[in-house]
């Protein structure tokens, strides 16, 4: 499962706005980690071979913790269901940060 979303990430966030990074871990659990940097958010998804999850979303204006779950999932379909909503969250934050700063610079104005 960890090989095969892996390769979802790398299909998916190629040609994306955001930049990642995937670490794989095989000394004593197999797991895996990717870092996605949006320039505005970091988010963090950690999956273990035991079809377990943790999904973070920080952000890097205030530090912020703006979203973190932890799912364990019966199927590859239903992590990649997670995994979409995730990172619906991450670009909808990005977008909202972008309409804030439009908005003060309005206000300032």
């Amino acid at each position: 499962m960890i090989q095969k979303f892996s390769s979802y990430i790398n299909e998916l966030l190629d040609n994306q706005s955001c930049t990642y990074t995937i670490h794989e871990n095989t000394n004593y659990v197999h797991s895996m980690y990717v870092d996605l940097d949006n320039g505005t958010n970091l988010g963090r998804v950690t999956l273990w071979d035991d079809n377990s999850c943790v999904m973070e979303i920080l952000s890097i204006e205030t530090g912020s913790c703006v979203f973190s779950d932890r799912y364990e999932f019966s199927s590859f379909d239903k992590l990649v269901e997670k995994f979409n909503n995730f990172y619906s969250i991450l670009s909808q934050t990005e977008f909202h940060n972008k309409l804030k700063t439009v908005a003060n610079k309005q206000q300032t104005n």
